[in-house]
Order: structure tokens, then sequence, then C-alpha cells
């Protein structure tokens, strides 16, 4: 189920039993929970009819949620951190698990009921008066190399087959300007176009760095005037993923002058050269895909779906760096990427050496 799925069945009223919130994208999640708070918890009483539980087992979940609002619509109750959605807990954990978990007893002597069997029986038997949002936060980490994994839990797929996952991917292109839009339209301020790029970019299509970010912009032009690119390039401090990639961009356009101040200045943000070498590695990799699939001639839509990233302009810019490279150099380049990795953690060369050697092969792909 897509966010606005769920968000058309609260405007019409139909939302009751569990639900589970997943995905990368934090910000609209939130957003859409503090309306689902707002449409069913009567103003002034949140606290009496809405329940949030840390990390609890499901008897906890099922206790809260047998409870009668008082002066709500409806009872709700927000699960956050609970064991068994962990993304730690794999399918065969909690298939094993369940007989286990399920004969452990509370101090007073009571069965707890957590495994995915009695999770299924809880939603499969919903309390009409009630809201169980299970809510998982990302990680934190978004992996252009791969399409964005589903959950391979257990118990996550007990919602699945009942229908109830609403998924927060991160929003495309189109959906992001629509968005930063309007977050600055919310103001007197404005934001160009390709100010609006650059800021997407920048904080890796996520909105809840965008609008951290944004309210920053509009309080340097004091919530009115229009944000150029060069503001957002003045105020947003990109990220290591970006900055790395703008530093091997600048470096294969024979601007080197200027992958160098990138690296010095994740350097002297004390940024890891382990980590920045890490990225370098990536990089390479996520070229050597696009490259391979370019020459077999897959379309930018296909190649954007295959590798997971967000927009089609990430396909172009990789397919651009890689353009007058051969395959075959950069096969090579690639895996001399690698063996600089191995020897640092190996404790053959210092981090410094293998960053050195790193830049090297990046000045000689050049030419």
């Amino acid at each position: 189920m897509t966010p606005e799925e769920f968000e058309n069945l609260l405007d019409k009223g139909q939302i009751s039993g569990s639900y589970l919130f997943e995905g990368d994208e934090d910000y609209i999640k939130q957003e859409l929970l503090t309306k689902l708070e707002k449409s069913l918890l009567a103003a002034g009483f949140e606290a009496i009819d809405e329940s949030i539980l840390i990390k609890p087992e499901l008897n906890e979940v099922a206790e809260a949620a047998a409870q009668v609002p008082l002066m709500s619509k409806m009872r709700v109750v927000i699960v956050k951190d609970m064991p068994l959605l962990s993304s730690k807990a794999s399918a065969q954990d909690s298939d094993d698990a369940d007989q286990e978990e399920s004969d452990k007893e509370n101090g007073d002597g009571r069965k707890q009921k957590h495994g995915s069997k009695e999770l299924s029986e809880f939603i499969s038997t919903p309390n009409s008066s009630s809201v169980v949002i299970f809510y998982k936060n990302s990680d934190g980490k978004k992996d252009a190399d791969s399409k964005p994994a589903k959950s391979k839990n257990a118990a996550a797929g007990v919602f699945e087959k009942a229908g109830r996952i609403v998924t927060f991917n991160y929003l495309s292109a189109a959906e992001l300007k629509k968005r930063i839009t309007e977050l600055f339209n919310k103001s007197d301020a404005k934001i160009t176009n390709d100010a609006v790029y650059e800021l997407s970019e920048l904080c890796q299509g996520s909105m809840l760095r965008i609008k951290a970010e944004a309210d920053k912009l509009i309080a340097y032009k004091g919530g009115r005037g229009t944000i150029t690119r060069e503001d957002v390039d003045k105020f947003v401090i990109p990220d290591t993923e970006t900055n790395v990639f703008r530093m091997i961009d600048s470096i294969l356009s024979g601007n080197a002058a200027d992958g160098y101040e990138r690296l010095n200045s994740m350097l002297e943000h004390n940024e890891s050269m382990v980590f920045i070498i890490s990225m370098i590695e990536r990089q390479f990799r996520l070229m050597l895909h696009v490259k391979a699939l370019k020459e077999r001639r897959v379309t930018t839509v296909q190649i954007k779906s295959t590798l997971g990233f967000q927009w089609d302009s990430m396909v172009e810019n990789y397919a651009r760096q890689t353009y007058n490279i051969k395959s075959s150099r950069l096969e090579r380049s690639y895996k001399s990427i690698v063996g600089i990795d191995y020897m640092i953690k190996s404790g053959q060369i210092t981090p410094r050496a293998g960053l050195d050697e790193a830049m090297l092969l990046l000045k000689e792909l050049k030419t």
C-alpha cells in the first residue's frame, strides 16, 4: 500500500486494525502519522487515548489496543522498535523463535505472545475501536547499488500477506520538486528550479534533511526573496557520497583542482580517509554497472530501476563520466581500488598512502 492509498482510506474514515509503516522516507512517514493522530484523537486528549510503546512484546501491544477510547474516535497505538520486526531478525530466525518465544513468561506467570504466528492472529482479529501503527524508522542508509530491499522478516511478511504494509519510498524527482516548492511557498521565499535540483541532490533526496536545510535557507533570506543554486551551495554541506561523486566528476572532467579542493574539504571536516576510499570504490562499481548496461543498450529507465537510482539524471551522470573510458580500463582501476582498500584494512599501507594512490588512479584514468 502506498502512503497515498493509506491517506485516502483515512480521509474516508476506513482505517482500523494494524498497519506496518516502513521504508526510507521518514519525513513523509512521520507526516502521515501526524495526520492520523489529528484525525482520530480528540484535541487535548491525546495523552489519554494514545499509547506509544517502545520495544514492546506483542502482549503489551494487544493490551493497549484493547483499551476503549474515552474521548476520541478511536484509540491510537504507536509501536516503535519492536524486536519482532527488527531488520536483524531474519525470516528463519523469526520462524525458529516462535515456539521458544511463546513459552516465555512474564513476572505474573502469563505467557508472552510475540511470535509471527501470534502476530498473524493479532492482525486477523482487530479491535474495531483502535488503530495500531507498527512504525519502523529507516536505517538512514541509502544504497544505490540495488533496488530498495523489501522486508525479509517473517513478522513483516505477516503484514504483507494481510495487505497492511504502507511503504514509504524515496520520492521521485517530480514529487521532490513539488514538495520542495511547497516548503518555500509556505513562506514568502521562492526557489529556482536549478536550486531545487541542487538541494535534492545534496540531501540525497531525503525529505527529512531537505526540510531542515530549507528552514535554514528561508531563515537566511529572512523569509522572503529567491533562493538560488549559489545559496544552496553556500549553506548546504553535501554528504560524503555526493562529495566523492563530485570529486571524481571534477577529476574525470579535467578539473583536478576542484577535485582536490573537495577532498581537502572532506578531510578538514574530519571525514575518515578509509570511508572516502570505500566511497570511491563504490562509485567505481556504479560506473562499471552503468557502463556495462549502456553497452548492452539497456534504456536509462531500465538502468535506473535495476540499480535503484532515484532519477534518470543519475544514470546519465555516470554514463557521461565513463563515456570515453574503455570498460577494460575501468575494470582494472576498480580492481586496483579494491586492492588498496584491502591493503589498508590488512595493515599493509596507511590510509593516507592508500588515499593518495586512489587519487592518482583517478587522475590516470583521465589521461
